[in-house]
């Protein structure tokens, strides 16, 4: 993904050494969820939403992108 946006922006693609590594040990769900300034449907915002609304207690949220949007924002004051 990263490469994709990189090549998105540039033209070019960087020159890294860089390999998957399997984590030793599972147990904690995550979804990774491909975005970028040329797609055509707000869905970071979609997905973090509804991320919002499904958290029993919390939420963490890791992106260098993330900027709320006004959907975001109203769903980080709920419940009222």
């Amino acid at each position: 993904m990263f490469l994709e946006d990189w090549h998105w922006a540039t033209e070019a693609l960087p020159e890294l050494p860089w390999a998957p590594v399997v984590p030793s040990h599972h147990g904690m769900p995550v979804l990774i969820l491909p975005t970028g300034p040329a797609d055509r449907f707000e869905t970071a915002s979609l997905m973090i939403q509804q991320a919002i609304h499904a958290a029993h207690e919390r939420i963490w949220i890791s992106s260098p992108y993330f900027v709320p949007d006004e959907g975001c924002s109203r769903c980080s004051s709920w419940p009222p």
